[in-house]
């Protein structure tokens, strides 16, 4: 009797053993962290979690296997997952951005979080223990205050930017913008205006019967009487007729000392153009022609006669 009842007590413990070890058994895990130091707004990093155990446990179908939302001041978590690892281990994957920095680098910690996992027969929560990390806030007064590490020179000098293309793509620019406003300038500004040409209509016309005194009588009086008329109606601005030349020249006019010279060639140009009869130009009324060119370039210029 008390043989058979030990019998029962030893097969009782036996089994009682097994199924605690199933259902109560521990997970042997270790983890991967990240860098300790150097976290800014809004940058992600992750921590991994292998489980070393043979059986395979999945995310909590109703729990999930974490709440992904914020977890504390700093953090949030974004994303957990199972990926399938070695024969006899698994990996928990969870990423964590941050949310929020302080006013000046500090120490902060990540707090410890419970993952929900389960097999076919069990479900348990796995503890991860807290973590510190370093947060900062990005400013200029921190890159610029480190001791004068901004005026490190670097150990190779900076090549010249090519500005070759740069020089024709400016020629290009500034033809297409000069050119119309050159072409609109042309045609629209009063330049007779702008420049104020001070010609003398003797001087030029005295060029021009001198270059024409080589010629016959005929050519020279011809184009030279011509040139008379052009150089007068020039001088005094306005068309010159042999009846109105007196009250035309005013008195305080430099070529008035001139004027019986004038009438004198307006009178002959008169007949050689409209008389039929014509006129016989001597070689002494050609010098005295040459002469009142002459005389008339030296006054215009205010040159003493």
């Amino acid at each position: 009797m008390n043989r058979i009842f030990v019998c029962f007590l030893k097969t009782t413990l036996i089994c009682g053993m097994f199924t605690c070890k199933v259902t109560f058994g521990q997970v042997n895990f270790s983890t991967v962290e990240p860098k300790q130091f150097g976290y800014v707004l809004g940058d992600v990093f992750e921590r991994r979690i292998i489980l070393e155990t043979p059986k395979k446990y999945l995310q909590d179908q109703r729990d999930g296997l974490v709440k992904i939302e914020r977890i504390n001041n700093w953090f949030s978590i974004t994303k957990a997952e199972i990926v399938e690892s070695e024969k006899s281990k698994q990996q928990i994957k969870i990423s964590y951005q941050v949310v929020n920095v302080p006013d000046k680098p500090e120490m902060v910690e990540v707090p410890p979080i419970e993952l929900l996992l389960m097999d076919n027969e069990d479900k348990i929560k796995l503890k991860i223990p807290e973590v510190l990390l370093t947060v900062a806030p990005v400013t200029p007064l921190l890159v610029s205050n480190r001791g004068g590490l901004a005026e490190i020179q670097p150990d190779e000098e900076v090549g010249f930017v090519l500005s070759a293309i740069h020089i024709e793509r400016l020629w290009i620019f500034g033809f297409f913008i000069i050119f119309p406003l050159v072409t609109l300038s042309y045609c629209w500004l009063p330049w007779q205006l702008l420049i104020n040409k001070n010609t003398f209509p003797f001087s030029s016309g005295r060029k021009k019967i001198l270059a024409l005194a080589k010629e016959n009588d005929k050519i020279f009086w011809g184009n030279g009487l011509m040139i008379f008329h052009d150089s007068l109606n020039l001088s005094l601005k306005k068309s010159i007729f042999l009846y109105s030349i007196d009250s035309d020249f005013s008195e305080d006019n430099r070529l008035r000392s001139l004027l019986p010279e004038f009438k004198f060639f307006m009178g002959r140009s008169q007949k050689y153009f409209y008389e039929k009869e014509g006129i016989d130009f001597s070689k002494g009324d050609k010098i005295r022609f040459i002469k009142l060119f002459a005389d008339a370039s030296s006054l215009e210029k205010g040159i003493s006669r």
